[in-house]
């Protein structure tokens, strides 16, 4: 997948803001000033457009991705060849627990 084409006003410092702020536009939780700003500005509309549609895209690419069953062992393995035991705070439920 490719980066947005659309661009901000780098004159524009409403739309630098935006471009700044685009995963949190994503998510609609903008402050108000920038949604009034981004319904005004083409620029900054499609910036967003196109943002949302490759966030949708790699969100839709990894809901089926499921890592190997040893795959926390081998990045521990990694990380600590002497074999530490990971504590209780790095374990994490399962997926679906």
């Amino acid at each position: 997948m490719s980066q947005p084409r659309a661009a901000a006003d780098p004159r524009d410092p409403r739309c630098a803001e935006v471009a700044e702020q685009l995963a949190v536009a994503i998510d609609g939780v903008l402050p108000a000033r920038l949604d009034a700003h981004i319904d005004a500005c083409p620029l900054c509309t499609e910036l967003l457009r196109e943002a949302t549609l490759l966030g949708d895209a790699i969100r839709d690419a990894a809901d089926d991705y499921r890592h190997a069953s040893d795959f926390e062992a081998r990045v521990l393995a990694a990380i600590d060849p002497d074999g530490v035991e990971p504590t209780r705070r790095m374990r994490r439920p399962a997926r679906g627990a």
